[in-house]
């Protein structure tokens, strides 16, 4: 799937979340009225909305600034894991350092043997 591009799709997902997350909130405490139920559910939102903060804001801003994470799993797979997931670049330092194959042989003769108009 391609990333969103459209400012106004953009806004219009933002808001589908806050239309989704009150409805939500709202069949929640009609089920169970009490003011026990509102206040947990309230301090549930809080919560995870300044850990979402935390892992998008602070940690790129404050903590590791060289990373940006592609979502919570890669965050969640980095920080309680410690499998950070490669980057381009780093694949690409890892490729020229490392010995070559008789794979990587097979495959350059055969880009070699290509005219550029048999290549797709």
């Amino acid at each position: 799937m391609k990333d969103l591009q459209s400012e106004r799709l953009m806004w219009l997902k933002g808001w589908l979340f806050v239309v989704i997350g009150l409805v939500s909130a709202a069949l929640v405490i009609l089920e169970n009225p009490t003011a026990r139920t509102t206040l947990f559910l309230v301090l549930t939102m809080w919560a995870f909305c300044r850990a979402y903060y935390f892992a998008y804001y602070v940690i790129e801003h404050y903590i590791d600034p060289g990373f940006k994470y592609a979502g919570l799993l890669a965050f969640a797979n980095d920080r309680l894991l410690g499998r950070r997931p490669e980057t381009a670049f780093e694949r690409m330092a890892e490729a020229c350092q490392r010995e070559p194959t008789s794979e990587d042989s097979t495959r350059e003769a055969d880009l070699r043997s290509r005219t550029p108009n048999d290549q797709n």
